[in-house]
């Protein structure tokens, strides 16, 4: 006798997903919940509204970037943003690319033909995370203009540490972070992108800047010694500034989206926190314009 089991086509048997995730980058997981995904008419009139905008945006700019997704616990808020993220970027899933996994699902023409547009004209990357995991615990009043700055600085491949950051761009403007590179590796023995995330990492870069340039560090811990009281400051207009910046140097010619999950659980009952990011986006929208 046939089981319920045997009549369908998918395994029943296979792990569900509790709740999606947008940083989860399994590529089996990922591909699970695009050729499962159920979109609603009014899903496929806010993907084609968005997409609208997003193609029409290159030849009619404007201070409007960001876009607010709402509704209740388990109303599918994540997955709409995370496929539209990788969408946007199509990425490939098990050989194929994202987009067309997405508008097979959705079956809606306008769709994929904005995907199309967006794909060839503006190729764009995606930065995807959830603000509870990029938080520092020992931070309560950590803004959401710091947490969109250490993870761009992640995708880039610069230090997450602002002080170090700032050296390792300053240094990449001059021409002189590949030299820095090799001299940490002959000095200390080790690549620099261990020795940027140790405990030591001030001291070690302090040494290397002398062996580079005795005249202007005359002792091994002078570059140390000077970053003392000192701490990078990180404005609204400053994030937005050296996103730009960075990203023209490090992905030139893409385009960028920042997709941040659970934003409102960040920003809830925080004058402060709603403050500064209707602050970031503004900067985005007006400095994007431009």
């Amino acid at each position: 006798m046939k089981t319920i089991g045997d009549l369908l086509s998918r395994d029943l048997s296979r792990k569900i997903e509790e709740i999606i995730q947008v940083d989860q980058a399994d590529e089996q997981s990922v591909h699970d919940e695009i050729t499962e995904y159920v979109a609603t008419d009014s899903i496929r009139e806010q993907y084609h509204d968005l997409l609208k905008a997003i193609a029409d945006a290159p030849s009619d700019p404007h201070e409007s970037v960001g876009v607010w997704v709402s509704g209740f616990f388990g109303s599918g808020k994540s997955s709409f943003a995370k496929n539209l993220g990788y969408a946007l970027e199509n990425r490939k899933i098990l050989g194929t690319g994202f987009a067309d996994l997405f508008t097979k699902q959705l079956e809606d023409t306008r769709v994929s033909d904005l995907l199309d547009l967006i794909n060839a004209k503006a190729p764009t990357e995606v930065v995807l995370f959830e603000v509870a995991k990029e938080a520092d615990t020992r931070k309560v009043t950590q803004r959401i203009a710091e947490l969109m700055y250490t993870v761009l600085l992640r995708e880039l491949g610069y230090s997450e540490d602002f002080d170090i950051a700032e050296l390792e761009i300053e240094l990449e403007a001059e021409g002189k972070l590949s030299n820095f590179v090799a001299t940490c590796k002959t000095l200390i023995g080790k690549d620099w992108t261990q020795v940027r995330v140790g405990a030591q990492k001030l001291s070690r870069a302090s040494a290397i800047l002398h062996q580079l340039n005795p005249k202007l560090y005359p002792s091994p811990d002078s570059w140390a010694h000077s970053q003392r009281n000192r701490d990078a400051s990180i404005s609204v207009s400053k994030v937005v500034r050296r996103t730009f910046e960075l990203w023209g140097r490090r992905r030139k010619g893409k385009a960028l989206v920042f997709i941040i999950d659970e934003v409102g659980q960040h920003v809830a009952r925080s004058g402060d926190k709603i403050e500064d990011l209707r602050a970031t986006i503004e900067e985005f929208g007006k400095v994007g314009k431009n």
